[in-house]
């Protein structure tokens, strides 16, 4: 698994960090859930809330084929 993220529309209306899981391997694997996300250096510090409309669990799954990506978006500004 790869896992990148940029930074898009900096200083501008919809601000984020777009992160990316991306399946370099050859077999395929499930997306479960929202990821957690900690900014900073703080590795115990608490993670970033949810948006209120996204269900951070549950018993759905993605599945991500060799070659597929997800995405996620991280708003940097309330």
């Amino acid at each position: 698994m790869l896992v990148t993220a940029v930074h898009r529309f900096a200083g501008q209306p919809g601000d984020h960090l777009l992160v990316t899981a991306s399946n370099e391997g050859t077999k395929p694997w499930w997306v479960t859930s929202y990821p957690a996300m900690k900014l900073g250096d703080d590795v115990d510090g608490p993670a970033l809330p949810h948006w209120k409309k996204d269900n951070p669990g549950g018993d759905k799954r993605i599945t991500l084929l060799p070659g597929g990506k997800v995405y996620s978006a991280v708003n940097l500004f309330d």
